[in-house]
């Protein structure tokens, strides 16, 4: 009689198509970069948007420039720290059909994750004189990893995966 064993685990990587295995075994492919950047993009005009919507109904259109940035990182906080949380997606993310997930399990990273995740951005966002350009690095770091993380991914033990096809 034959002892039949469970064939190893695939690697962490393939390389082919941008697959990686999830630590359950599950096999996923990773969103590319372009995919990434474009759904950040919407995301960036709806929470301007919303934001200065915000701060001309509060503050009137002559509010004070600082009044609109704390509004646009508060908006931004909630917003995407909460629909990724609990989503895994924020409406940029839907509408390119993007998934963020945690690398060790593949669900929705909750909360503390999420706004792990966003707080690396948000602080280098804000840096005076022009040295906000580093947040950008945050996201292009991405193109060097192997799994396509970003040090925000990184820090939130996360992967943004393809959601559909």
């Amino acid at each position: 009689m034959t002892d039949f064993q469970t064939p190893p685990p695939p690697p962490a990587t393939s390389g082919d198509k941008g697959m990686v295995a999830l630590g359950t075994g599950e096999q996923v492919q990773l969103a590319g970069i372009v995919r990434r950047a474009v759904a950040r993009i919407m995301d960036a005009i709806f929470i301007g948007f919303v934001a200065g919507v915000i701060s001309t109904v509060i503050f009137g259109w002559d509010g004070p420039d600082s009044t609109y940035v704390s509004v646009w990182m508060a908006f931004w906080l909630l917003y995407e720290g909460l629909m990724v949380a609990y989503k895994g997606q924020t409406l940029g993310k839907m509408i390119m059909g993007t998934r963020i997930v945690l690398a060790s399990t593949g669900v929705v990273p909750g909360i503390a994750r999420s706004v792990a995740r966003w707080v690396l951005p948000a602080a280098l966002s804000i840096l005076p004189n022009g040295l906000s350009i580093v947040a950008l690095v945050v996201y292009l770091s991405a193109l060097w990893n192997g799994k396509r993380q970003g040090w925000h991914d990184m820090l939130g033990k996360t992967v943004v995966i393809v959601s559909r096809g």
